[in-house]
Order: C-alpha cells, then structure tokens, then sequence
C-alpha cells in the first residue's frame, strides 16, 4: 500500500512536469519545433510575437489557455488514480472541449491551436499508460522474486500468468502441511565447528529443498535444523495431501546418498521426523509493518507440528493425521495410535505411510490386517488378544520399539486399568 502511493505520487509528478514543459512551450519560454504537416505548425516564439502586438494579457484570458490550464492539471491528478478504461475515457472527454472551440470559432487567431492541445492531452496520457506499465511490471517482478524464495519456478511462472490467485491479504482455506527436523540435532552441532556446521545445513536444507519443490510445496520457513512447508496455497492444488505425502518418503528415501556424502566428509548422518496434517488455515501475509511472511497459522498447523514431535515417541519417521490419510487414497497406511495432544481435546488418530499401494504386494497387506486387528483389540481393552498379536509382529518387525511400547502399555494396564470411557487414546500434555 505504502509503496503503490509513492508510485501514484511520482506519476503525477512527472505528468505535471510533462504538462509544464508543454506550458512553458506555448509561452516561448522553451522552444519546440515540431512541423507535421505544412498547415500545421506548433507556434514558437510566442511572447515575442505576442507582445510586439501587446494582445499576450488578453491571449492567456482566452477560453482556451484555461481549458488547457485546467485540462492539464486535472488529467496530471486523475489518470494516475483511475483504471485504465476510465482513464481513457476521461483522455477522450478531455479532448472533445478543444474540437468543440475550435469548431464553433473558425477563423480565430488565439495563443493555442486546437492541434497543440490535443497532442497535449495525448502525450500526458502516453506518459501515464508508460509509467504505470513500468510499475505495474516492476511490481509483478518484485512479487515472483519474492515468491521465487518459497516456492517451485514452476509455480512462479504460474503465478505470473494468473496473478489473481494470490491473495496476500490472508484466507481461510484447506491446506496441507509439513514439518521435518532433524532427530538428534544438539548431538550433531557439538560435533561439527560453525563453519561445518552451517555447510552441513546447507546441504542438508538444499536437498531438501529440491525435494519439497519438486512436489510443488511452498517453502513457510527454515526454524534452525526444521522445515516447514504447505501445499494448497498460493495457488490452489487440489491434491495437496498427496503431494505432502510424497514428498515426505522422497526426503526420507534421499537420506540415504545424502548420509554417503555426509560421510566423505566425516560429517555424522541424519534421520528425520516428519509430520504432516490436513485441515482449514490462514494463510497470507503476516506480520508487522517491519516485516512480512507469507505463512499459515491455525489449529491444523499446530497439530501437523505435534505430529512431528510425536515421531520419537513411536519411533518411525512420517506420521500423518487422519485427516492427511483420508485424502491420500493411492497411499498404503499403518495406524499407529490414537492420541491426545496439548492444546487439543479431540482424539486424533495417527498414520505412518507405507508407500503407493501395489496389489502384489499380500504379504505385507496380511502384516498390516494383524497389525490393525491388534490394535482394535488394544483399544477395546481385550488385552490378551492385542498381547499376543503384537508379540508376533515385534518378533519379526523391523520397528521393534514400536511393538515394544505397546507390549509395556499392556502391561501396565493389567496393573491399574485405564478409566471408564476410555477409547484407546493416549495423552501428550507436554508436546
């Protein structure tokens, strides 16, 4: 806002300028000389033809030198507030004032020539056409040069040519959102001097970085070693849930070169936790008059947050909200939990994604229909049948801390029973 007024300010300023050379012109105080047909040429040296004929007092009180004042100084004002459509329109009434006198006095010798006038009116409105193209696409610039930090080129390019899908203004709108970080990070950074440590984050936010664009993400903010990144805005993505899920196996899947790399380098290797929610937030710009992000905020965003913390209670490396799954329907899932989080009354059931379902793959399906049958048993507190199921699955599970948390919950359970009511869902009141 601050900077589109300046912007009108120096339009009008220049087209006042522009008008005041042209008056100066008239007056013969400058000298243009400007021939374009034999019969019309604009006058020069005016004052001194004028005043050899002591008529220029009764020249400038003429009708026309004050339509042109007062053309000219209401076109300087008023074209650099109008929209194109009026500004042309109000150009063309402009002009109809000087044809009329012209027409309706034929004959007469007075200090401004119809044809002066009206090129006039048209070069002041040339300059404002020109001045606010530049504007209006140095703005433009400015704004994908902004968003080009946050998101793909890809979707800059598609901001550019549908720029009426940004609202800056801030919305509420149903989004998906990531947070990653690293497990372990404080180990990390006592292990690396400053210098390695900053190449090491580096590396690591620019290969995540690539990953998250590649899937269309736009990039919220870097917090330390975390990541946080939203799809849905700000253009819209109809499968925001899907492209979050996505991206979230591929990031886990480029840790593996990445820890090569890291390792060439004596540089200790990396696992994250990633969360991810879907669910309405507000997103725009926010902020202060110092400083602006383009960012979401809300109940969901919160939630996606919990989500990631939640990856070292379970011990697995993407958890996902019931939300996220319902909307991710080409995604094999794993329930994990259901949980209560700080800040949340509503049970939340937790995900931990698999993969893209592939139908030959049964063994694993079989896995998954124990896995699920153990937890419905847990949650209806048949704990003999949940016990044994999840025993056989921690013999051969790759997880076993997994398995191993809900084997102690068991058994801690058959020493002091959860209260009347309860569904399954486990309490978080510190995350």
């Amino acid at each position: 806002m601050f900077e589109s007024l300046i912007h009108r300010r120096f339009t009008v300023a220049l087209i006042l300028l522009v008008f005041l050379f042209f008056l100066l012109n008239i007056a013969g105080l400058m000298d243009l000389r400007l021939y374009l047909t034999p019969d019309f040429a604009l006058r020069e040296n005016l004052i001194s033809h004028l005043l050899s004929r002591s008529q220029l007092t009764l020249q400038f009180a003429r009708l026309e030198f004050v339509l042109f004042i007062l053309t000219g100084i209401l076109l300087a004002i008023s074209l650099p507030l109008l929209s194109p459509i009026k500004a042309s329109g109000l150009t063309l009434a402009c002009m109809l004032a000087p044809v009329y006198l012209a027409l309706s006095q034929p004959g007469s010798s007075g200090l401004l020539t119809m044809e002066y006038h009206l090129l006039t009116i048209l070069i002041l409105f040339a300059v404002n056409v020109l001045l606010s193209y530049f504007i209006q696409t140095r703005e433009k610039q400015q704004l994908m040069d902004i968003f080009g930090h946050y998101v793909p080129r890809e979707l800059v390019d598609a901001l550019s040519e549908h720029p009426e899908g940004i609202n800056l203004a801030g919305e509420a709108r149903e989004l998906t959102v990531l947070f990653c970080d690293i497990k372990g990070f404080t180990e990390i950074s006592e292990k690396l001097e400053p210098r390695q440590l900053a190449a090491f984050l580096n590396a690591y936010f620019t290969d995540m970085t690539r990953i998250l664009f590649k899937h269309g993400a736009t990039i919220d903010k870097y917090m330390g070693d975390a990541i946080m990144a939203f799809w849905g805005a700000p253009l819209p993505q109809a499968d925001h849930a899907s492209r979050a899920v996505s991206a979230a196996l591929e990031m886990q899947a480029s840790l593996i070169p990445l820890a090569e790399a890291f390792s060439k380098k004596n540089w200790p290797p990396i696992e994250l936790g990633i969360g991810i929610n879907t669910g309405v937030m507000n997103v725009g710009n926010m902020g202060s008059e110092y400083r602006l992000a383009y960012t979401v905020v809300g109940d969901a965003v919160n939630l996606g947050s919990r989500l990631e913390h939640l990856t070292r209670r379970y011990a697995v490396k993407i958890i996902v909200s019931d939300s996220t799954r319902n909307a991710c329907q080409n995604f094999r899932f794993r329930e994990l939990d259901r949980v209560v989080v700080k800040g949340k009354e509503n049970i939340s059931r937790i995900h931990e994604p698999i993969g893209l379902l592939q139908t030959e793959e049964t063994a694993l399906q079989e896995e998954l229909t124990r896995h699920q049958l153990a937890l419905d048993h847990y949650y209806l507190q048949e704990w003999d049948a949940s016990e044994h199921l999840f025993t056989e699955l921690h013999a051969s599970a790759e997880n076993a801390f997994y398995y191993e948390l809900f084997l102690s919950r068991i058994a801690a359970f058959r020493d002091i029973p959860p209260d009347p009511g309860w569904t399954g869902e486990t309490t978080y009141s510190t995350l």
